[in-house]
């Protein structure tokens, strides 16, 4: 492509970046054409990775220093502007309730009016209606209540005098507090129905994360759920446990003694957890700690504020423990990867430890108990409580029904949600109180029926609502070396989705600035592997120098890929074992990491040539020099075929083939290159 062509064609672009730069650098500017703009801020990421490939293919064509020098400048204030140390939270939090709450609640005044109307109608409807059927109180109150509001209310009474010391007042706060929160407390056997529904809060992101994988669905439904289970987990464990604490004072006390309990396990387990979470962060920030130390001091820190809580309140310790883990997680100057595969392991431990004392206290008997009601209950969890919960959630959102339809038909429960089931257990027993073996008799089923119903149903109904993916294309390169930044913006500009994974900070950023998507960190870790979106990813190329590291990826990714989708290079020697030759060489025997980055060194390119009736497979593999390596063949329907050591895809008119090209046989390639036969969301060579 020429520059007049390459300048023509993205200066709409450049310019509504940079007029959002100009706009956003103002902040009263920015809020005044929030919505105003060309270029809205959720497009600004993917607009950015364009100008910094954009930028990439201007240096490697040669363009001249008017077009590059501005491309950089634009990149770089994108980079200033994007990057900059964020606000302090207190000023991010006063904005929000100054400014974005409003305008948020103003954005949706249908949910406004039709949550005042739900308020205000039957309110005032009642009202109404009672001065003309006084008798129709009785429906809403027993005559206990009635009777008692009478006295309290009768202005005759002797007790109605005119002031009120400081006890009758804290005794109306009880009574107040009792009647709006005790009453769903003292339901269905001192609140086993409350204590139940706020354990299935829980919907499991070890469960709902591998079956995303299976089932693949389209954007954005795979991001939703995932993070819908990252979120729910410490909600979750925030709600149950203060249903916990409730629940296990709601026997015998009054609704201001329980309203007091909570406030207590909110002020102490919460507040020394904050404390807990935030000294220990300052301590490993300022290197106070050690490297080696951080695991057993952090084991230490949790057991103290633990026991500290519970000394100062009944139940707050695993509150505490919990803000602890949120604040530590939320730290952006400290990375607790380390400390993470640490928990993993010991999570990996106490959880077996769990399922066995769970299933040995656990009577056959308890389980049958509730008959055919406990599959009702869980029948009616998915097909009424998850739709509807869908439907309240997604309200005013863009997604389409279909979309919705899917998110309705998965939220199975896992892990969590049985070992919270186990601890609410153990502390109705321990407080005397009913319905501890009842609560996981009715929990255990639900992780069950729930795991089956949806791990059966979910492809089916994907499929079923043509929110499935077809076959994807994309790859997941392990290693964001010059070979892999190489092979991904090749496949990059032809349309394919590309992410690329690497522990080195710096080949990731280099990664980044060609307009890749990126992941730094490691390929075998459990972040990875509950965080990273493989949306329209079908295939593994493993092509870091270590054969080991390589065969642990492809071993990770073998069940979500298959053995059809696992690439590597070529290893150095033969391999020692059988186990080692998982995954199919890439490109031909001899292709190792270290040949295929010394042919890039030296000068070797990945060009295009598209086949033609004139110009077709003989007349391709005549031209080409020793030199020439086939790499990849897009088909006339867009679908990439790899060329791999055990069986090279049919070359055939139509078709546009990648190749590695060394300097003696590119201008004997170059005259047939063409561009992507589908078009490409970024720009084409």
């Amino acid at each position: 492509m020429k520059q007049e062509q390459f300048v023509a064609r993205y200066q709409g672009e450049w310019q509504a970046f940079e007029h959002w730069l100009e706009t956003r650098g103002d902040a009263r500017r920015a809020r005044g054409e929030r919505n105003g703009g060309e270029l809205g801020d959720e497009q600004v990421p993917q607009r950015y990775r364009r100008l910094c490939q954009q930028l990439a293919l201007a240096r490697r064509r040669g363009y001249s220093p008017v077009v590059t020098a501005r491309l950089q400048e634009l990149m770089q204030r994108g980079h200033n502007l994007l990057y900059r140390t964020p606000p302090p939270r207190w000023r991010r939090a006063l904005e929000f309730v100054l400014a974005d709450f409003p305008r948020l609640v103003r954005s949706e005044p249908g949910c406004m009016w039709t949550a005042l109307a739900l308020f205000a109608l039957p309110l005032v409807g009642f009202f109404v209606l009672l001065q003309f059927q006084p008798e129709l109180i009785h429906s809403l109150m027993d005559p206990v209540q009635v009777a008692r509001m009478e006295r309290m209310y009768d202005p005759g009474s002797d007790a109605h005098r005119l002031g009120r010391d400081s006890r009758p007042d804290w005794y109306m706060f009880g009574v107040y507090i009792m009647n709006n929160i005790s009453i769903g407390l003292r339901t269905f056997a001192g609140g086993l129905l409350f204590g139940v529904g706020a354990i299935l809060v829980l919907t499991g992101p070890t469960v709902v994360i591998p079956l995303v994988r299976h089932v693949r669905p389209r954007a954005p439904l795979g991001p939703i759920l995932r993070w819908e289970g990252i979120l729910v987990d410490p909600v979750g464990a925030l709600l149950a446990i203060l249903v916990l604490d409730a629940l296990t004072r709601a026997s015998g006390a009054s609704g201001f003694e329980i309203a007091l309990g909570i406030a207590r396990t909110l002020l102490f387990g919460g507040g020394l957890g904050l404390v807990a979470g935030l000294g220990l962060a300052k301590a490993f920030e300022r290197f106070l700690v050690p490297d080696s130390l951080h695991v057993p001091v952090t084991f230490g820190a949790v057991a103290v504020a633990f026991v500290a809580a519970n000394a100062l309140q009944a139940e707050a310790g695993l509150l505490a423990v919990t803000v602890m883990g949120i604040v530590l997680a939320n730290r952006p100057s400290f990375d607790v990867t380390h400390i993470v595969e640490w928990k993993e392991q010991l999570a990996t431990i106490l959880l077996s430890i769990l399922f066995l004392s769970i299933a040995a206290r656990l009577p056959l008997e308890q389980l049958t108990a509730l008959g055919w009601r406990g599959p009702l209950y869980c029948a009616a969890l998915i097909l009424v409580v998850r739709p509807l919960a869908v439907l309240a959630s997604t309200f005013g959102t863009g997604l389409r029904w279909s979309e919705r339809g899917f998110l309705m038909a998965m939220a199975p429960r896992g892990i969590v949600v049985a070992a919270v089931s186990s601890e609410f257990s153990l502390h109705y027993e321990h407080a005397g109180l009913a319905g501890g073996g009842t609560i996981v008799a009715l929990v255990f089923p639900v992780i069950v029926l729930s795991v089956l119903v949806y791990g059966f149903a979910a492809k089916p109904i994907a499929h079923w609502l043509g929110v499935a993916q077809g076959e994807p294309q994309g790859v997941l390169i392990v290693g964001a070396n010059p070979l892999g930044r190489e092979l991904g913006v090749a496949l990059k500009e032809r349309g394919f989705d590309v992410l690329l994974v690497d522990t080195n900070a710096r080949n990731a950023a280099a990664a980044r600035t060609l307009g890749l998507r990126t992941w730094n960190g490691s390929v075998l870790s459990t972040r990875f592997a509950e965080h990273a979106d493989l949306t329209g990813l079908g295939r593994v190329f493993a092509l870091l120098p270590s054969d080991e590291v390589n065969r642990l990826a492809l071993e990770e990714f073998l069940p979500t890929f298959g053995r059809a989708g696992l690439f590597r290079v070529a290893t150095a020697g033969k391999p020692r074992h059988e186990r080692d030759t998982l995954g199919r060489v890439l490109f031909a025997n001899d292709a190792t990491a270290e040949l295929l980055t010394e042919r890039l060194r030296t000068g070797s390119r990945i060009k295009a040539t598209k086949l033609t009736e004139q110009f077709g497979p003989e007349q391709f593999a005549a031209r080409v020099g020793a030199d020439t390596m086939p790499l990849f063949l897009i088909g006339p329907d867009g679908k990439l075929g790899v060329f791999a050591a055990d069986a090279k895809p049919q070359l055939k008119a139509g078709c546009t083939v990648l190749s590695l090209v060394g300097q003696e046989s590119r201008p004997a390639a170059e005259p047939a290159a063409a561009p992507a036969p589908t078009p490409a969301a970024v720009p084409e060579s």
